[in-house]
């Protein structure tokens, strides 16, 4: 007997027989016993990262519980083709639901960080550079300065208050709109 199984991009495959009948393992896809064609429904749990791709549309997701057979709660979706991230968002959840590939879950977390969020594991929280890594701040001169984060008094204080990015680019962009508030401000006095 011969079979043909599409496996979907990023999935892994483990073969075994058990009790004369051939078994197919396709992490993230569930699985398929050769000779019945019976298919088991993933089984995803809180916080594993899928992606699915449906009617040309591809989405990375935090997998948060389950609403029905179709969709589930997401802790965070990233929304391929129009570039969106929804914290608390729902997705759904068809056949072509896995387990997302390293290169999946890495470009969820490289979307993440352009909005300044990151997946701490549990949740999806504010950026927040590793200990004793760079993350750039506005100073009340409103120079842009590159620091340390060693988790000083001055660096809590930055993150506390939100007067902490992850690249230059998004402090010059923050830069341009306290100086722009600054002046209003002071215009409409």
């Amino acid at each position: 007997m011969k079979h043909e199984i599409k496996i979907p991009t990023g999935c892994s495959v483990k073969f075994s027989i058990e009790n004369g009948m051939a078994i197919t393992e396709i992490e993230g896809c569930g699985t398929i016993k050769l000779g019945e064609n019976q298919v088991d429904e993933p089984k995803f749990k809180e916080n594993d990262i899928l992606t699915c791709e449906m009617d040309g549309n591809k989405w990375v997701a935090i997998f948060k519980d389950k609403i029905d057979n179709f969709s589930f709660n997401a802790k965070v979706v990233y929304v391929c083709d129009t570039n969106d991230i929804n914290k608390n968002d729902w997705a759904s959840c068809g056949r072509t639901c896995r387990i997302a590939n390293d290169s999946e879950k890495q470009l969820l977390f490289d979307k993440l960080k352009e909005k300044c969020l990151m997946f701490d594991g549990q949740n999806v929280v504010r950026w927040r550079a590793d200990v004793n890594k760079d993350y750039f701040y506005t100073t009340n001169s409103a120079e842009i300065i590159n620091a340390i984060d060693n988790r000083c008094m001055s660096s809590n204080l930055r993150y506390s208050i939100g007067n902490y990015f992850p690249t230059k680019e998004m402090a010059e962009e923050f830069q341009k709109k306290y100086i722009e508030l600054l002046n209003n401000f002071h215009k409409n006095l």
